[in-house]
């Protein structure tokens, strides 16, 4: 008798983490955190807890996973963490377009997305067959990055591999057995429910759950503090995004099938890409962002969309431009030597 074989299915991708972060305003410490905690209308009876650490004031809610926080320079962070998106909010993204609205209106103050976590949770498939195995020798990875275990510690303190975590400075992908996590691991009643409700009995779950930290990948949903998106236009921005200069290829030379799938498929159309132009210093939290960095981007991103060398160049060099109209660049100086080569380009002396 056949096994019958278990049909997987992608849940929706959806957000699992955003850090909103501001700065300017002219209050300072725990009177900016009362004054955030208003505007975002927080209720009396909230299960909450307060302290002072790292030099911020903070306020963890504790069932709505969000934690919002101040420092003494007039800067503050507003992060809606993974519980906020898997159950604790109704219509978390809509709640999340609020909220920006709202903390939008504190006088003085310049918001910015610094951190966003992207998630596909795949049912019915394992960790083996959800997503390429960085260590396999079957495909061709088109960029650098570390490899690391990822483990869950489960109830009774044990730590249990459970996938594997791939990275670079300022972004990760992390690929595990959400399954386990759930059963064995501690999670919140509430993210425990919201699982075993969209699971079958015993089904598997596998996570892929992108992080994105650079500037330069968030740049392209900037506007949803600012206009009203839809859940997957922003996901499927930061995931194109990210697919676009990250490429998985088999020996054959074509985009590995499950990466395909989850991100160069998409193709994300309603959602308007703000222009660079109209954000403000947008790097101002990212000096170590260097030009050596952007430069491999642009060669990984010509190699990969089989552009020619001068195609690559102008690129660069529109950028260039542009980071001098803006003031990222003022002064010659401060760039590396110049490292022309000798001679001609076909190599006469």
């Amino acid at each position: 008798m056949e096994k019958k074989k278990t049909k997987s299915r992608m849940e929706m991708t959806h957000v699992d983490w955003i850090t909103v972060y501001g700065m300017g305003s002219e209050k300072r410490g725990a009177e900016l955190l009362k004054i955030l905690r208003d505007k975002i209308g927080v209720k009396p009876n909230e299960k909450t807890y307060a302290g002072f650490g790292g030099g911020w004031f903070f306020e963890q809610f504790i069932d709505r996973g969000f934690r919002l926080s101040t420092n003494d320079e007039g800067s503050a962070k507003v992060e809606l963490q993974g519980l906020y998106w898997t159950g604790a909010v109704s219509n978390p993204f809509e709640e999340f377009l609020k909220t920006a609205a709202k903390i939008r209106t504190i006088e003085h103050m310049n918001w910015k997305l610094t951190r966003v976590d992207v998630a596909t949770d795949i049912f019915g498939l394992g960790l083996a067959d959800a997503f390429p195995n960085p260590k396999s020798k079957r495909y061709k990875w088109g960029f650098a990055f570390n490899y690391h275990e990822h483990q869950t510690k489960t109830r009774i303190g044990e730590m249990l591999f459970t996938g594997f975590t791939i990275q670079k400075q300022r972004w990760s992908l992390t690929v595990y057995d959400k399954r386990v996590e759930i059963t064995e691991g501690n999670p919140h009643p509430i993210k425990q429910s919201y699982f075993e409700t969209l699971a079958e009995k015993d089904e598997p779950i596998t996570r892929v759950e992108l992080r994105v930290k650079s500037a330069e990948a968030l740049v392209a949903v900037q506007g949803a503090l600012t206009g009203v998106c839809k859940e997957s236009e922003f996901c499927g921005a930061i995931l194109k995004q990210w697919g676009d200069y990250h490429r998985i290829k088999t020996k054959g030379d074509h985009d590995e099938a499950r990466f395909r799938q989850l991100f160069r498929e998409i193709k994300p159309t309603t959602f308007e890409r703000v222009k660079k132009e109209k954000i403000e210093r947008l790097y101002d939290d990212f000096k170590e962002i260097k030009i050596r960095d952007m430069a491999r981007d642009f060669i990984r991103y010509g190699i990969n969309e089989n552009q020619t060398a001068d195609d690559v160049a102008r690129i660069f060099q529109e950028q260039m431009d542009w980071l001098k109209e803006n003031g990222e660049l003022t002064k010659s100086s401060e760039l590396p030597p110049s490292q022309k080569p000798k001679g001609d380009r076909s190599g006469s002396p």
